[in-house]
C-alpha cells in the first residue's frame, strides 16, 4: 500500500519539471505500511491511520472534517440523534434511526459507545429496577396537602426494603428556594426514572410521611443523571416523541450529520487502505534505492 508524497513541480507544458540533477523524475510506488492496521486505526480515529502511514496532511483533514461533522451533528440536539436500537419488538416499525446508526457507525469509537449503552438499557436490571440505594442530588417542588407548594433542593436518600411495600423509601434533606432547611421523611416511590436513560434527569415522585406514616404531600422532581447513563442511550418511545416535539426537524438533520460523518470516515479507511499508490520523488534514484534497501 502507498502513501501519496509532495506532487511535483510541473513546467509550462504540464509535465514534471526536472529535478535537481537535471532528470525527470517518473512516479513511483511509496510504501502504506500496514493496510489492515492502517484501516482499523483510521476507523477507531478519524486521521489516525493516515498519521501512521504518515501521511499529516490527511490525517489533519480526516480528523477535522469527520469529527466536527459528527460533533456539530451532536450539539444540535444535545447528543440524542445518536443510538442503535434494532427495528425489533415495540421499534418494529422504526428504521429510520437505524439507518441512520449504519452510517454513524463509521465515525468509529466516538459512535462505538451506543451499543454497550442499548445492551445496558435493555437489561433486565435497568427495566426492572437496579435494586441499588440511591443518595443523589435532587431539584423539585414539595407539594403539601394542606400548604402551598414549596421548590426544594438538596439530597435524596433511599433505599430498598424500608417502605410498607418493600420498596424504596428514605429520606429528603435540603433547604427550600427561600433558604430555609427541610426534611422530609419518604414513605414510598410513586415513580422513579429508569437508571440508565437518554435523558438528563432521573424523574421521582415520591409520598411524604409523617412519623405515624400517614401522607403529608409529594415530593415531585429530578435528580441530574450522570453523563455515562444518558450517553448514546437508546431513546424509549415516550422519550422518542419529547424529543422530536422539543427539536423538531433539527433532530433529523442532527442525525443526518453525524450519518454523513461516518460515510465520510467510511471514505477515508479506503484510502488509509488502498490510497494514492503513485508519487513523484526529486530525490536521485541512487538515494531512493539505497533507502529501500
Amino acid at each position: 500500500m502507498t502513501a501519496s508524497p509532495e506532487s511535483p513541480t510541473l513546467d509550462a507544458t504540464g509535465s514534471p519539471s526536472p529535478a535537481a540533477d537535471g532528470a525527470v523524475r517518473e512516479p513511483r510506488e511509496v510504501s502504506l505500511r500496514d493496510p489492515f492496521v492502517a484501516t482499523v486505526l483510521a476507523f477507531l480515529v478519524p486521521g489516525l491511520g493516515h498519521l501512521y502511514q504518515g501521511r499529516r496532511f490527511k490525517a489533519a483533514i480526516y480528523a477535522v472534517c469527520v469529527l466536527g461533522l459528527f460533533g456539530w451533528g451532536m450539539s444540535l440536539a444535545d447528543a440524542k440523534p445518536v443510538s442503535f436500537r434494532p427495528p425489533t419488538g415495540e421499534n418494529a416499525g422504526n428504521r429510520k434511526e437505524f439507518i441512520y446508526y449504519l452510517g454513524q457507525v463509521g465515525a468509529g469509537a466516538v459512535a462505538l459507545p451506543a451499543l454497550v449503552q442499548y445492551k445496558r438499557y435493555f437489561s433486565p436490571a435497568n427495566q426492572n429496577g437496579t435494586g441499588e440505594p440511591i443518595d443523589a442530588a435532587f431539584l423539585g417542588q414539595f407539594e403539601a396537602t394542606r400548604q402551598p407548594d414549596v421548590l426544594v433542593e438538596g439530597q435524596v436518600r433511599l433505599e430498598v426494603g424500608r417502605s410498607a411495600s418493600g420498596g424504596y423509601a428514605g429520606s429528603f434533606e435540603g433547604q427550600t428556594i427561600d433558604g430555609e432547611p427541610i426534611s422530609l421523611p419518604i414513605g414510598d416511590i410513586t415513580r422513579l426514572g429508569r437508571q440508565i436513560e437518554n435523558s438528563e434527569q432521573r424523574e421521582l415522585v415520591a409520598t411524604v410521611v409523617d412519623e405515624d406514616g400517614r401522607q403529608l404531600g409529594l415530593l415531585i422532581g429530578g435528580m441530574p443523571r450522570p453523563w455515562v447513563d444518558r450517553f448514546e442511550v437508546p431513546l424509549s418511545v415516550e422519550a422518542e416523541r419529547a424529543v422530536h416535539a422539543e427539536y423538531g426537524t433539527r433532530f433529523d438533520l442532527a442525525a443526518v450529520i453525524t450519518m454523513i460523518a461516518g460515510l465520510l470516515n467510511f471514505l477515508a479507511m479506503y484510502d488509509a487502505y488502498d490510497g494514492p499508490a503513485y508519487g513523484y520523488d526529486a530525490r536521485p534514484d541512487e538515494a531512493v534505492a539505497g533507502e529501500s534497501a
